[in-house]
């Protein structure tokens, strides 16, 4: 597995959180883990060269980097897409909020 930093909220701890949620033990889920320090496109590059089997993006992430001719559309799949019809992003993972500034 491929993700950004142990300590990522969006590129890490969520989907530790939704194995958690399935049942599975997070921590003994994966064989290893890669943190590559940078979310995008690092681990994406991570994913296509074949050093690691699956990564960790932030929801919208793939759409970002097939919209910016990083990868092309089709290339990579989203595993257990929750995205229902019509959703203009795919994800693994329930939908947190964004950052909040007041």
């Amino acid at each position: 597995m491929a993700a950004s930093q142990p300590l990522d909220f969006e590129g890490w701890q969520i989907a530790m959180g939704e194995l958690a949620q399935s049942g599975y033990n997070w921590r003994r889920f994966f064989k290893s883990v890669n943190f590559t320090h940078y979310q995008m496109p690092d681990v994406v590059a991570e994913v296509l060269a074949g050093g690691s089997g699956a990564g960790v993006i932030r929801a919208c992430g793939l759409e970002q980097l097939e919209s910016e001719g990083w990868v092309e559309k089709g290339t990579l799949r989203v595993a257990d897409d929750k995205a229902g019809p019509g959703a203009s992003c795919r994800r693994s993972t329930g939908l947190y909020p964004d950052a909040v500034i007041g």
